[in-house]
Parts: structure tokens; sequence; C-alpha cells
């Protein structure tokens, strides 16, 4: 067999890792933390782990991660990064290893399971709107010997931290997104005794179970949808197989992308890509002679896009191309993947159009060929591929495992422009919001006020803030009404109106000061228990607002008789009632005025002076 490829189950070069995702740009902060209300999630998924993908021997393991996410998300928000807890359960994996006749017994000192290679789904209306590489995570093992050896029965478990990658919220998402594990990652186990590990080879994991990780309210209307287009093309690669001189071939990449017709600077949008890699012939000349094989299951994970703007090239990798199915009678192999594909940010102030382009020299390089430079043959470019397989008979459990790492060239010579597939046209610059916001200048407490903002020939969204919660509006003909709530209490308060911006207007903000002033207030008063000089009276005040809200405070009832002058009072209750004990008095007429002081939304009132006789 060429040695571009391995049959061998368990040769650790025979796999080649995932290349390490592209560094995240925000992780959550605790001060950021502490201001976005959360939910935590903690989900235990199911998995079955071979040695090589779609190898028929297939090991049960679990995979957890608790993590807290917000407890809503906008359209088009950016969720930051954030530290998770992981777990990993191997279900008996390595017992079952140590427990085999004549194996060497496993005694290791200290261990390690890792992940690597996974990716998050943000999923919305039932379709993948983004995705988001993990980064590697490697967990302990605490006290390994004991737990392959322990008495009681049981597994293998590996918990740490390790980062939970940050996302995007699809800009036409409503009503709620679910986030999820992509329907394949690599898990690998290192034990080391003394100074020597041991690394058993990185095994392919497929689903077992329900992948979901959360699921995120989505509060906000959806961003307004662009006109598009599609770009469509074939990149055509001659390529060489690695560690082989007898196996040339021309590799073919369909892409299909949805663009918007037409960007502006300072855009930001999201490009998806459905894929297919055509393989043709190597499939069959690779396992000519090895037996009668009649499906393949396969995979290829090192294909980026990049775009061109003012400010250079950006690359994105796209997660893995699969294809699992009837093996092809002539040879021909082809992978095929949909995609939530690449983000592309429009430069401001640059109106320079964006090119979109499939693999080239500049690639983002391949793990082994980092690590090895010198595998490119002579004259080669540096674009390569990686081709996993997994071809067997459905009759039977025999199975062979393929690999292989293919350096190729842009077919330029008879496919001028082949990778080049299509630009997004970048027009003009954007006019200046002139945001208006109307708003009276003051209010009275208890009474709700209309707010009115204006951004006249724009479209999108205006958040109002500065006056309870943030409320967020669509413009409609350039307008958008709000209602400040009435429960604000008096004060002086800043209201700031924020527009979004979109494709023709630039975002811009405008404030105004409104005065919520405290509410007017009734008083009436009742006599229900007359004093004497004897007995203790009560009087019963009534507090009402003018504007239906509830007034608190002190209630004080002044009692004069010439020179003699008494005081009580008595705190104002929910129902905007004071119970105010009146003293034994002596016998003849009495002045009786009631006061209420106010509290920090309502006004002091005072009722008119009444006469009280005492009759004995």
């Amino acid at each position: 067999m060429f040695s571009g490829f391995s049959r061998r189950p368990l040769v650790a070069s025979g796999l080649v890792a995932l290349v390490a995702p592209v560094a995240l740009t925000s992780i959550v902060s605790p001060a950021e933390a502490a201001e976005t209300p959360t939910d935590t999630h903690s989900v235990t998924t199911q998995w079955k782990c071979n040695i090589f993908y779609g190898d028929s021997q297939m090991y049960d393991y679990e995979i957890g991660v608790t993590v807290d996410l917000p407890t809503s998300v906008a359209p088009g928000e950016r969720v930051a990064s954030r530290t998770a807890t992981w777990r990993i359960n191997d279900r008996g994996y390595l017992r079952g290893l140590n427990d085999r006749p004549n194996a060497t017994a496993l005694h290791p000192d200290s261990a390690t399971f890792g992940l690597q290679g996974g990716w998050l789904e943000v999923v919305s209306g039932g379709a993948v709107g983004e995705e988001a590489e993990f980064e590697p995570v490697t967990l302990p093992v605490d006290d390994p010997d004991s737990q392959i050896h322990g008495e009681l029965p049981g597994a293998v478990v590996a918990e740490g931290e390790g980062l939970f990658p940050g996302f995007t919220v699809p800009a036409d998402a409503s009503g709620e997104i679910s986030l999820q594990f992509a329907n394949h990652l690599r898990r690998d186990i290192t034990l080391v005794t003394g100074s020597v590990p041991r690394v058993f080879t990185a095994d392919e994991c497929k689903p077992a179970g329900d992948l979901t990780i959360a699921t995120i309210d989505v509060v906000g209307e959806p961003a307004p949808t662009a006109a598009t287009k599609t770009l469509s093309k074939q990149a055509i690669y001659q390529c060489k197989i690695s560690g082989s001189t007898g196996i040339n071939a021309v590799i073919k990449i369909n892409a299909t992308a949805t663009v918007p017709t037409l960007a502006r600077p300072g855009d930001r949008f999201r490009v998806p890509f459905t894929l297919s890699v055509e393989f043709p012939a190597i499939l069959s000349t690779m396992v000519g002679g090895f037996g009668d094989f009649d499906r393949v299951r396969g995979y290829s994970d090192n294909i980026d896009v990049a775009s061109y703007d003012a400010d250079g090239r950006h690359s994105t990798r796209l997660p893995r191309v699969l294809t699992d199915g009837p093996m092809p009678t002539s040879g021909a192999f082809t992978l095929e993947a949909t995609s939530g594909g690449a983000w592309i940010d429009v430069p401001q102030n640059s109106a320079t159009d964006v090119e979109i382009r499939m693999p080239q020299a500049d690639q983002i390089d391949h793990p082994m060929l980092a690590a090895n430079p010198s595998m490119v043959p002579e004259g080669w470019e540096q674009i390569s591929f990686t081709l996993n397989a997994q071809i067997y008979n459905s009759a039977t459990p025999d199975a062979t495992p393929l690999f292989a790492v293919l350096f190729c060239k842009a077919y330029e010579s008879r496919h001028p422009g082949s990778t080049e597939l299509g630009k997004v046209d970048v027009a003009g610059t954007e006019t200046v919001a002139k945001v208006a916001l109307s708003a009276p200048t003051s209010v009275r407490h208890g009474k709700a006020t209309a707010v009115a903002v204006s951004v006249p020939g724009a479209t999108g969204a205006v958040t109002l803030t500065g006056a309870g919660a943030a409320q967020t509006r669509s413009l409609s003909g350039g307008k958008a009404s709000f209602v400040v709530p009435k429960t604000l209490r008096a004060g002086r308060y800043t209201l700031k109106a924020n527009y979004a911006g979109d494709r023709d207007v630039k975002a811009g903000t405008v404030s105004r000061t409104l005065v919520v002033v405290k509410a007017g207030t009734r008083a009436s008063v009742r006599v229900s228990k007359r004093p004497t000089s004897k007995k203790r009276g009560k009087a019963v005040v009534t507090v009402r607002s003018v504007t239906g809200t509830k007034p608190r405070g002190k209630v004080t009832v002044t009692l004069r008789k010439g020179k003699k002058v008494k005081r009580v009072s008595a705190r104002v209750n929910a129902r905007g009632q004071a119970s105010v004990r009146l003293p034994k008095l002596a016998k003849g007429t009495w002045k009786f005025t009631a006061a209420y002081g106010g509290d920090v939304n309502h006004l002091k009132k005072t009722v008119k002076v009444k006469k009280l006789k005492v009759k004995k």
C-alpha cells in the first residue's frame, strides 16, 4: 500500500489533528458577566468513538459541559467566549484495555483526556446559521491508576475548565436559537508512567444522542432582509499525495455562496457556503486489491475561504466536508457539506470591492505541513487537503481506513481564475444619520408619556435608553414610537436614542433631558372615635395621588385649644390610609389639622382646619 495512507488503526502518526482554531477576539469578563443575566446550562452528550472515521468497532463516551450563557440575545448580537467546565467519561474504555487477555497492565502516574476538532452550531429556524470552532480541551484525570483498577465498577472520568467559543446570533433569528455540537469531533487519551507518555491515536467520535447544549430566547426584531446574489464556481487543482510519486489527481471544489447584492463601507455580513469536493479516481486506485468494498465514509477538514479587501486578506476555515454512502464504481469520490460560512467585514471609509476566493497558496497551513514544510513537492504551492476515509463491506465488519495529505496547485494553465469565486460590490459612502428625539421636558410621576424618534431616509432599529429598561423598535417610514413608563421615580433623566445604522445611513445618537416631577395629592380625614378627657380617640387620614399611584410617608395631626398644642402621627399604608390615635383631650372645642408630608414621588398636602368638640 502507498505510504501516503495507513491501514493501521492504532498508529499515532496515521491521523492528523485538526488545526487549532483562529484566536478568539474576546472573552467575557467578570464585570460583563455581572451585568448580563445568564442561565447555567449543564448537559451530558452521548458519543461513539472509534480508532478511525467509520471504523466498525465503536466505544461509548460521555462528553459533558456546564456553561453560563445569556438568558436572551438579540438578532445579530455577538456573544463573547467564556470559561466552561468540561467532563469526559470513557464509559469503561481504559478498563477494557487493561482487562484484555495478554494485555500490558495500565498503571499510569498521570493521565489526560482531550477533545479537539469540535464545532459549535447555532441553529435558527431549523437551519445552521453560524458555526464556531471549539478550542482544544485537555482535562486531567484524578488518580488515574485508582480509577482504572478501582474495586467498584465504573469508568475513568476527567474534568476541568476550557473555553466555550463565542458566536454571533444570526441576524434573521427570531423566537429562539439552539446551540449544539456539530456531529463530529476527536477524543484523545494520554497516559504517563514515570516520564514516558503513551499517546492513544485521536479517536473519531460521532453522536449517539441529542447534541443540544442550550436553547436561548431571541428578543428584538430580525434585521431587514437584504437583496442577495449567488456566486458559483468550480475551483480546480493539480495534486500529489504526500509520500507517493505514483498517484497524481485533479481535485475539484464546487462552491456556491450567497452574498449581498451591494455592500457599504462598515458592513458585516455572513457568506453561507454549499461545497462538494471531488477526488476523481483516487479512492479506487488506493484501495485496489485490498478487498471487495461497497460503502465509504470519509471527510476532508482543511478547506478555507479567503476574502480580499482594502485591508488585505482574511481567511476563514470551514467545518469538515463529509460523505457516507455507496462506494463509487468509477472511483469518483465526492464529499459534500453546507456551511454557515465566513463573516466578511467591509473596511470603513473604503469603496473597494470585496473579492472572495477558494484555497490558494496563502491558505491556512495544514498542521502536518506547518511541522514539515519539506513535505511540499518541489515547484508546488502550499495548498493542502486531507482525505480521511473508511471503506468497508456492508455485509461484513471488515473495513480499511485510508489517510492522505494532498499537496496541490491551482490548475491555472488550463483553468485560469478558477479559484476566484466572485466579488461583492461595495459602493459609495454612508449618509450621516440625522437622529431627532421628540419628548416633553417634564412629566408627572405616575403618568406614561410618548417619545418619538425620527431618522429621515433610514431603516433598521432604534434603541431608547435612560428611562427604565432599554427599548428597541424598528423604524417605519423613518420613525419609531416609544412609551416612557409611568413607574419612573421623580428626578432628572437623560433619554438617549441610539440608531444602529443601515446600508445607507451611518449610526447616530441624540439625547434629551426629561424631568419627572412629583405627583399631586388629595387628602381627607375622618374621626372614627372621638376622644374624651378619659379615653383616647381615633382618626383615619386618606391620601390619594392625582395620577393614580400609591403615596406613602407620614401623616401628622395637630390639635390646638388656646395655647395648648398636641401632635400625633402615623404612617400611610399600602391602601393610602393612616390610622392616627388621638390623645385624651380636655373638654371643649379643639382645632383639628391633618397634614400629609409627601414622599420621594408625591407632593405634600394639608387638610383644612376642622373643629373637634370634646363633650366630657
